[in-house]
């Protein structure tokens, strides 16, 4: 990896010595997960982490998406819901709303830089 002078944020990779599939590793489309799990926010906390715990395998990172009409409003972890049982909270009564984490920053997929093509 090199460091354009003239752009401190800019790198660049040397491709020479590596092997076509050592470079496909790192493209942004290994990193999506395309069919996250998701809820609403009036999903109440002991049916999200019902949710969470059917994820479909251990290497499904471990959060829901929160949605209303298609539009991502919010997140939880697995580590928000350690938190929520640490402070006692009444999973059967508090709904999703009330304790995930907003607003939620997100980049377009092309915004994504691609080591394919260079960063």
């Amino acid at each position: 990896m090199s460091f354009d002078k003239n752009n401190p944020d800019r790198h660049s990779i040397d491709k020479s010595g590596i092997d076509e599939s050592d470079i496909e590793q790192f493209s942004i489309d290994n990193y999506i997960d395309f069919s996250p799990l998701t809820t609403t926010p009036d999903t109440l906390l002991k049916n999200a982490i019902a949710l969470l715990a059917k994820k479909r395998s251990p290497q499904d990172v471990a959060c829901l998406l929160i949605v209303t009409n298609n539009k991502l409003v919010g997140i939880l972890t697995s580590s928000d819901f350690v938190r929520l049982v640490a402070s006692a909270t009444d999973f059967a009564t508090t709904t999703v709303e009330m304790v995930m984490n907003q607003p939620v920053k997100t980049i377009l997929r092309s915004q994504c830089h691609d080591f394919n093509n260079g960063v």
